[in-house]
C-alpha cells in the first residue's frame, strides 16, 4: 500500500520488495482513537448545524471573551514577508490572551498556506471560525487548507470555537466513502476528524492552558 495511487507509482513498485527487506514492519494501529475518549456530543465550543441559533451562541461566546471589545480588519504582518493577513475581528480575554475570529471563507477559500496558520497559531490564543461546510469533492483545495489549518492550531495548542453544518464526525463522511480517494486525503480526513474531536474536549482545554500560559 505504500504510495498508494501515488503519482507514477508504477516506476516505484520495483524498489518496495527492496525497501521491505531492509526495514521491519511494526503495526502501530489500534481499534481505540485516544483523541476521542473525552469526545462529547454536546460541545459546549463547536455548534452545529449553521442556522441562527448555533449563529447566536457562537456570536454570544466571542462577545463574551473579548468582553465587548473588539477591532476590526487588522492587519498582522507576517514575519520576513511584505505582506499581511486580515483578521476581522480579534479582541483580548480576561487574561490578556489574544482571540480572533474568521469565516471559513477567510482562512479556507483565499489563498492561505501553513506559513500564514502559523502566523495566526502563533498570535492567537483562540481562533472562532463560522460557516465550515460539509465535505464535497468540489471543495478539495478548499478542505485540504482546513486540514493544514487544523494541524497547525493542533500542534500548537491554540483554543479552536468552531460553527459548522454538521457534527465535526459527519464532515469528511462523503470522502471517506468514495473509493477513488487518494490515500493522502484518506489520512488526512481522518487525522483532521480525530484532532478535532479531542479539540472540543475539557482535556485540549486544559493542555492549551498549560502550553500558552
Amino acid at each position: 500500500e505504500l504510495y498508494a495511487k501515488g503519482f507514477n507509482r508504477d516506476q516505484f513498485e520495483p524498489f518496495i520488495p527492496d525497501l521491505a527487506a531492509q526495514c521491519p514492519l511494526i503495526d502501530l494501529g489500534h481499534e481505540k482513537d485516544y483523541r476521542k475518549i473525552d469526545a462529547s456530543e454536546a460541545s459546549e465550543l463547536f455548534w452545529h448545524p449553521i442556522n441562527a441559533d448555533t449563529a447566536a451562541s457562537f456570536n454570544k461566546s466571542f462577545e463574551e471573551m473579548v468582553e465587548g471589545s473588539v477591532t476590526k480588519d487588522f492587519q498582522l504582518p507576517i514575519p520576513m514577508e511584505k505582506r499581511h493577513i486580515t483578521v476581522p475581528a480579534y479582541g483580548t480575554d480576561v487574561r490578556g490572551a489574544k482571540v480572533a475570529r474568521f469565516t471559513f471563507h477567510d482562512l479556507c477559500v483565499k489563498n492561505m498556506g501553513r506559513a500564514d496558520y502559523s502566523v495566526l497559531a502563533e498570535n492567537y490564543h483562540t481562533i472562532f471560525v463560522e460557516g465550515v461546510p460539509k465535505f464535497k469533492p468540489d471543495l478539495g483545495a478548499e478542505f485540504r487548507r482546513f486540514i493544514s489549518l487544523t494541524d497547525i492550531l493542533y500542534g500548537k495548542k491554540v483554543e479552536l470555537q468552531l460553527q459548522s453544518e454538521v457534527h465535526t464526525e459527519q464532515l469528511f463522511a462523503d470522502g471517506l466513502m468514495n473509493a477513488d480517494i487518494d490515500m493522502d486525503e484518506l489520512w488526512g480526513f481522518r487525522r483532521c476528524s480525530s484532532m478535532l474531536s479531542e479539540m472540543q474536549s475539557p482535556k485540549y482545554k486544559h493542555m492549551v492552558w498549560l502550553m500558552r500560559n
